[in-house]
C-alpha cells in the first residue's frame, strides 16, 4: 500500500537536512492515532524472523520546492512538499490505514531552526503490475551492510561491491519470510541484481541528531533492475528494499 502526500508550510521555512527521523517519528504517531496497540507492536517488535526484526514500510525523500541551501540547511522557497509513504499491508491494516494521514500536522525541528507542516492532500497510489523483471528508482537511499569481526560494527557496502547482491536478496528474503510466516525458499540463481547507474550517489544520514542515541547510517541512491519472482518484487516494492526501511531507506519507484 502506497500514499503520496501532500505538506504545505510557510515560504521561507529553514529545513534541517537530517529529518528523517523525524518523519518516521510522524508515521509512527500518525499510526497510533488509529491502532495504538499495532503501533506500539510495529514500534517495539514488528515483524520478526529468528532474532532479526523488521518494521515492513519506508518512506521518500521529501519532495521540496526550490530552495537555497545553507550549510546544513535548505531554505524552502515554495510552500508545498511531496512524501510517498509505502507500507506492506494486509487486509486488516489498508482498512484502517487509509484516510488516516487527512489533516495530519507535524514540525521538524532541531536547535537551530524548526517548521511546520500540514497534510493538504493524500492520494493512493496504484498498484504497479509486477513481472519477474523489474526497473527500480530509488527515492530514499539503499541501505545494505556487512557486519565486522567483532560483531559491534558495521561497514555500509555501495551497489559496486562484491557482496551486495548476495547481501540485497538475503535481506529481502528474510523480511518477505518474516511477514508470511513461513520458510519459504528461493533459488538463488533465479534471482539477480543489475546496477544501471554509472556512478550511485553516496548519502550519510544523520539520525536523532546530537542526542545520545545519535547514529550515522550511509546509503546509495541509484537505478537498478532486479530478476525475481513477481510477489517477492512486489513485496520489496511495499516494504523497501534493503535495510533501515523504517528509518527513510529503501523507498523505490518503478522505472
Amino acid at each position: 500500500m502506497r500514499l503520496n502526500l501532500t505538506f504545505k508550510t510557510q515560504i521561507g521555512s529553514i529545513l534541517p537536512i537530517n529529518y528523517t527521523y523525524a518523519l518516521s517519528s510522524f508515521i509512527y504517531k500518525t499510526l497510533q492515532q488509529a491502532n495504538a496497540e499495532y503501533s506500539e507492536w510495529l514500534h517495539n517488535q514488528g515483524y520478526q524472523l529468528g532474532n532479526k526484526q523488521f518494521k515492513l514500510f519506508t518512506f521518500s525523500e521529501l519532495k521540496l520546492p526550490k530552495y537555497q541551501r545553507y550549510e546544513d540547511r535548505f531554505i524552502l522557497q515554495g510552500d508545498t512538499l511531496g512524501l510517498t509513504v509505502s507500507f506492506y499491508a494486509d487486509e486488516a491494516m489498508k482498512n484502517f490505514v487509509t484516510g488516516l494521514f487527512e489533516r495530519q500536522t507535524f514540525f521538524i525541528r532541531d536547535k537551530k531552526s524548526r517548521v511546520d507542516f500540514k497534510v493538504e492532500f493524500v492520494e493512493v497510489q496504484p498498484e504497479p503490475t509486477f513481472t519477474d523483471k523489474m526497473r527500480f528508482h530509488a527515492l530514499s537511499p539503499i541501505c545494505i551492510s556487512q557486519h565486522q569481526a567483532d560483531n559491534k560494527h558495521a561497514s555500509y557496502l555501495s551497489p559496486v561491491d562484491a557482496y551486495y547482491s548476495d547481501l540485497f536478496f538475503s535481506n529481502l528474503i528474510n523480511k518477505y519470510q518474516a511477514a508470511k510466516g513461513d520458510t519459504t525458499a528461493f533459488n538463488r540463481n533465479d534471482l539477480s541484481f543489475r546496477l544501471l547507474t554509472d556512478k550511485p550517489k553516496s548519502r550519510l544520514i544523520h539520525i536523532k541528531g546530537t542526542s545520545k542515541e545519535a547514529t550515522k547510517i550511509r546509503g546509495f541512491s541509484y537505478d537498478f533492475e532486479l530478476t525475481a519472482p513477481a510477489e517477492l518484487l512486489a513485496f520489496g516494492f511495499a516494504a523497501g528494499f534493503g535495510e533501515k526501511n523504517s528509518s527513510g531507506f529503501g523507498c523505490v519507484a518503478v522505472l
